[in-house]
């Protein structure tokens, strides 16, 4: 698929979810209103609170839904911090689990930033950054509460293979049709089973959709004795990312600069020129020429006039924390190619 301007293209194994255009709520119904007003008034500071981006607080999460994929922390330090409860969210957990999440009654360690909501005028809140386990140790929970609270067929270590038929992100579930010739003593092996996302190894990221896809996972069984997979990976067990599903390959250690020449903010992608000065190794740039014929052609295919500018793709996922990107900025980077062409990481304002 091309990439050019105007245009994200689209994943090599569907239609792609751009970040930044997520429903509301990741992983299950959106926020309500009444649910919304009441994060939003449990940590409201005036705008020009200052808050430290390096100090570390402890407390104990005293709710979390993992469904909705947010909770709050109780500060430990009721000095500490304007309010006694902080807002967290999955993407602000430092885990190990397949997809962060926190239990009521755990003792945490985490850091406080400042969220602005334009929706709403413009409030500001605290919100929790970087929670960790005390000791900045990753979060890991889900094994074990795993271990404790389901049956399996075979076991939890159990691995079956088959075909992931498709994974929608939005609607949160997908199915696997399972490969012939497993058994396990007295159980019936189903030949196709249901995947939730809460199941899908994506290395703690939000899955994107996916199908037609070779994957390893294990069964467990509900309350209700149906059968679904269990913790989805690539075979071999290299989770889902999307790095991986497109066979990226950084090329570390030499840095680039250049200037950004698009950057769609609302979704979190863009490109990036290369300085006319930037001698790119002879291999990426064979790939990155193929790139944008490739996007010429289609485009011309589709009676359109084609960009010949060769540009390098990045997304937001790819920039480094707290950089925010713009049309002119100027920028260094790190290179890497994948089955699409080639793109930029570790992208940081000069």
């Amino acid at each position: 698929p091309e990439r050019q301007e105007g245009n994200e293209p689209p994943s090599l194994l569907g239609p792609e979810r751009q970040e930044g255009n997520e429903p509301p709520s990741l992983l299950g119904p959106p926020v309500s209103d009444e649910e919304q007003r009441h994060i939003e008034s449990e940590s409201r500071v005036p705008s020009d609170y200052e808050v430290d981006p390096d100090a570390r607080y402890s407390g104990t999460v005293d709710f979390y839904s993992k469904l909705k994929g947010y909770g709050f922390i109780e500060v430990g330090d009721k000095n500490a911090l304007p309010e006694e409860r902080i807002f967290v969210q999955w993407r602000n957990i430092d885990s190990k689990d397949r997809f962060p999440f926190l239990v009521k009654g755990l003792e945490v360690e985490f850091g406080i930033m400042k969220w602005r909501d334009s929706s709403r005028r413009g409030q500001v809140s605290l919100r929790a950054k970087n929670v960790t386990l005390p000791g900045g140790v990753a979060v890991h929970l889900q094994d074990e509460i795993d271990a404790a609270k389901k049956q399996f067929i075979g076991s939890q270590e159990g691995r079956y293979t088959g075909q992931l038929k498709f994974f929608n992100p939005k609607a949160g579930y997908g199915y696997i049709t399972v490969d012939p010739g497993f058994s396990v003593e007295g159980v019936s092996i189903p030949t196709e089973l249901r995947v939730e996302r809460s199941e899908v190894n994506a290395g703690g990221h939000q899955p994107q959709w996916m199908q037609n896809l070779a994957v390893e996972f294990g069964i467990w069984m509900t309350s209700r004795g149906v059968p679904k997979a269990y913790n989805v990976t690539l075979p071999g067990g290299a989770a889902l990312t999307q790095s991986a599903l497109e066979n990226r390959k950084a090329l570390g250690g030499q840095t680039y600069r250049g200037e950004v020449q698009m950057w769609n903010w609302r979704q979190g992608w863009g490109f990036i020129k290369a300085d006319a000065s930037v001698a790119l190794p002879p291999h990426v740039q064979a790939k990155l020429t193929q790139q944008t014929q490739a996007a010429a052609q289609k485009a011309a295919s589709k009676g359109r006039t084609g960009s010949d500018e060769e540009l390098l793709y990045v997304r937001k996922a790819d920039v480094a924390l707290g950089v925010k990107l713009q049309k002119g900025s100027q920028v260094m980077f790190q290179i890497y190619v994948d089955d699409k062409g080639v793109g930029a990481l570790e992208v940081q304002t000069i």
